[in-house]
């Protein structure tokens, strides 16, 4: 049975899972500026600035926020994919300096503030 470093619920109600092979196999060695930042992947899950469908995968949703425990990168991104067995199960993070819009195929939650941006996606050719 593979080892869950946590299970954290996004504001659509998924519970998304990240596994400690993803994020040792994966996720540290592919982006490094993520090692001791289990806390803010699920931060971004739990309390994303965006939640939205890939434009790669629409079967993966991307969780777009602010990388709060990084001062150099201001923003984290995170995607998920459903796989029957694992349920919602965390594919990648990093971090970037930009919010990652153009990640986003069709956007499905957007945190409520007044000063957040409601983009205009162009339309995704498929």
């Amino acid at each position: 049975m593979k080892q869950i470093l946590f299970i954290a619920t996004d504001p659509l109600k998924n519970e998304v899972k990240l596994l400690k092979e993803t994020f040792e196999k994966h996720i540290i060695i592919r982006h490094p500026e993520m090692k001791g930042h289990i806390s803010s992947i699920k931060k971004v899950i739990e309390n994303p600035l965006y939640i939205g469908q890939g434009t790669k995968n629409r079967e993966s949703l991307i969780y777009l926020g602010n990388f709060q425990d990084n001062k150099k990168i201001p923003y984290l991104i995170v995607a998920v994919k459903y796989i029957k067995k694992l349920d919602q199960i965390i594919l990648t993070a990093f971090g970037t300096q930009n919010l990652g819009l153009n990640k986003i195929n069709k956007i499905l939650w957007q945190q409520k503030k007044q000063n957040l941006i409601t983009p205009t996606l162009p339309p995704h050719k498929n």
